[in-house]
């Protein structure tokens, strides 16, 4: 998330779900700056997630 590199994050965040199930609320927030600067279609999605 650091590097702003949304499609990295994703592929990472994927792997780490799998053994968790899912992500820490606090880093799902951290998602939506990236989103929202890479996907702007797509943050409503993803905030309402």
């Amino acid at each position: 998330m650091q590097r702003g590199e949304l499609d990295f994050t994703i592929t990472l965040a994927a792997e780490l779900a799998e053994d968790r199930k899912h992500l820490p609320l606090e880093t799902a927030l951290r998602f939506l700056p990236l989103v929202a600067g890479e996907r702007p279609g797509e943050y409503d999605r993803w905030a309402l997630r």
